[in-house]
């Protein structure tokens, strides 16, 4: 709604933007820290809505071909994944994305292989300080007949929220689920 303002003041309170104007519209305002950033752009975060942080850690070894290719090796590996290696590469993936930007991000996890991997996906997220969405999934190839673990979301809607965190669910279309599931 404000457009591009040429000169700016931005204030800051506890982490959140509370207020934006031309600089000196702002008024006296009692501030701990002031920082000049004459000559440099400030932009919002950018979002990424679809984003499969339980397998950052296989950037390294995928490599586009064969049996080294991202569905390969994600069915050879999923199902060795643990909780506290889903946490890992969770907070890796989200600080690739905080490095390039990226504050607001998406988590569809088809890999949800328990109720600790939910848990220590969420931890990871929520101690990232991105804004995310944990898209609840289902392990990895499972089974066209069985539906996701709907006690665990049931669970997880019960807990109280979390800071910029949110729930979804990354459900399976109709390729990959039975029409009853």
């Amino acid at each position: 709604a404000l457009g591009v303002i040429a000169r700016a003041d931005l204030l800051i309170r506890e982490g959140a933007i509370v207020e934006v104007g031309p600089t000196g519209s702002l008024g006296a305002v009692d501030v701990e820290e002031t920082l000049d950033l004459e000559g440099r752009v400030i932009l919002p975060g950018f979002i990424d809505t679809h984003l499969h942080l339980w397998n950052s850690m296989f950037r390294g070894i995928i490599t586009g071909y064969g049996a080294r290719a991202y569905f390969p090796v994600k069915r050879r590996l999923a199902a060795h994944v643990r909780p506290e290696d889903t946490a890992a590469s969770t907070a890796l993936g989200l600080a690739e994305c905080i490095g390039a930007g990226i504050t607001s991000v998406v988590n569809w996890h088809h890999n949800l292989r328990s109720p600790e991997d939910a848990d220590a996906t969420i931890d990871a997220q929520v101690a990232s300080g991105a804004r995310t969405r944990l898209a609840y999934g289902n392990p990895d190839a499972w089974d066209a007949s069985r539906p996701m673990d709907l006690a665990d979301i049931a669970r997880l809607l019960r807990e109280p929220s979390r800071p910029r965190f949110d729930l979804g669910l990354a459900v399976r279309g109709p390729t990959r689920a039975e029409r009853q599931v």
